[in-house]
């Protein structure tokens, strides 16, 4: 017979094997026509991305108290008691486009046998101007405008997504469907509509089913599962009170994962902490894992502050777990680029060492992408295997497909598996 200890090793490196083959996969799918591997005398880089870090794609972290939202637990009850996984990542412009995001929650969806992943907390950037996710759609019958934390002086009534759509319409629909080309989603059962509470807004729509309106969350149950939805909203406040949309749901009750995506494009952790209702709309998520990916433009910035980035990054971290204490946080690190397309970023090693020194501090786990990725340089030669944008910061589809494929293989690693916080294999300072 095999022992429970054995049989996770067996798993565990049965899962490191499958999402190995995986990369291996998006590796010929990516590396472009006409380039070759760089020729050295190592044989070893001879192989498909020798660069990337392999070994260390794990999540290091340093419990004080993270016990009943351990990766290990949650995977359990997904698979005895069906309860879904809810994760919740916040980030920037690499998290907006949910390109990433996306194939960590397809591949987490797939590992868990859920044929139907929720879409989880996304927000219509479309009506926003600006570039939404490609897997649903959405129109409005309004015209609205956007408030964005990047665009704002001082605290505003935004959510976790750091991005509101207002209008002083009294009356109008939105229109929501997943698009089959890019969902992995066949369909829905459970709508939620996050909003301004001082407003006075009925919901209603055509589609049979239950709704349930609480504060700031409208939620709509389908009798039938479907791919679209028409909601009409009549603002009735008696005051000049607009209409503030922060965010929508699209679920399916079965789910055995929930992989909510918040993102700005331009954001920093100092921006983040301008949204005034964060703490209330974590709340209304429960995550039981929050991945926090920020920094990349705070790096970017000439005038960088390592001790007021790390005030502003514990201060994000203690809010979030205000409104979510159980919840196991992860930090992830900015991933190598480029200044201007051609210049080192001089602050990158720096914002490395402050997310490990919250992190350490605050009892958070790390996902180092930037040592992961291959350190410094490796954007290079990201952008010579065809995974990296022409800004030299951005990856393209492919190279989020892969940073995706990573995180997933680091959270399946984490299964069950304790890794101390350290920084390229030397104990934090």
């Amino acid at each position: 017979m095999i022992n429970q200890r054995n049989q996770k090793t067996i798993n565990r490196y049965a899962f490191r094997a499958a999402s190995i083959f995986l990369l291996l996969t998006l590796v010929g799918l990516s590396l472009p026509i006409g380039k070759s591997i760089p020729v050295t005398s190592d044989a070893e880089r001879t192989l498909p991305f020798w660069f990337i870090d392999f070994n260390n794609n794990r999540i290091a972290f340093k419990p004080t108290f993270y016990a009943e939202n351990s990766f290990d637990n949650l995977v359990r009850r997904s698979q005895v008691l069906n309860e879904p996984i809810r994760i919740l990542h916040i980030g920037d412009s690499h998290i907006q486009a949910d390109m990433f995001t996306g194939e960590t929650r397809n591949l987490l969806a797939q590992w868990l046998g859920d044929e139907n992943p929720a879409r989880g907390l996304s927000f219509p950037y479309q009506l926003a101007g600006t570039n939404n996710p490609p897997d649903f759609d959405i129109s409005s019958s309004v015209q609205w405008q956007r408030e964005r934390i990047v665009d704002v002086k001082s605290s505003s009534k935004l959510g976790v997504s750091g991005i509101a759509l207002v209008t002083g319409e009294k009356e109008g629909t939105l229109l929501m469907k997943l698009n089959p080309k890019w969902s992995f989603g066949k369909n829905f059962n459970l709508v939620k509509l996050h909003f301004n509470d001082e407003s006075s807004i009925n919901f209603t729509t055509e589609t049979e089913g239950t709704a349930i309106q609480e504060q700031g969350v409208w939620s709509f149950y389908l009798n039938n599962s479907s791919e679209s939805i028409t909601i009409n909203f009549k603002n009735i406040s008696k005051t000049q009170t607009d209409f503030r949309l922060y965010g929508l749901e699209l679920l399916n009750t079965n789910s055995k994962v929930v992989y909510h995506a918040a993102g700005v494009n331009g954001a920093e952790v100092r921006t983040y902490l301008l949204s005034a209702n964060i703490e209330w709309q974590v709340a209304q998520l429960e995550p039981q894992i929050v991945i926090i990916s920020l920094g990349t433009n705070d790096a970017y910035n000439s005038a960088f502050n390592s001790t007021v980035f790390r005030e502003n990054l514990k201060e994000l971290v203690l809010r979030v777990r205000s409104a979510s204490e159980n919840a196991f946080i992860i930090l992830t690190t900015p991933g190598d680029h480029l200044l201007s397309r051609t210049n080192e970023n001089p602050s990158l090693e720096r914002i490395q060492d402050d997310i490990y020194a919250v992190a350490s501090e605050n009892s958070c786990g790390v996902w180092d992408f930037y040592q992961v990725m291959g350190g410094k340089g490796s954007i290079k030669l990201w952008s010579h295997y065809g995974l990296c944008a022409p800004d030299m910061l951005h990856l393209n589809r492919n190279g989020y497909r892969l940073q995706g494929a990573l995180l997933f293989n680091a959270l399946v690693e984490f299964w069950g598996y304790d890794y101390p916080l350290e920084k390229n294999n030397m104990a934090q300072k």
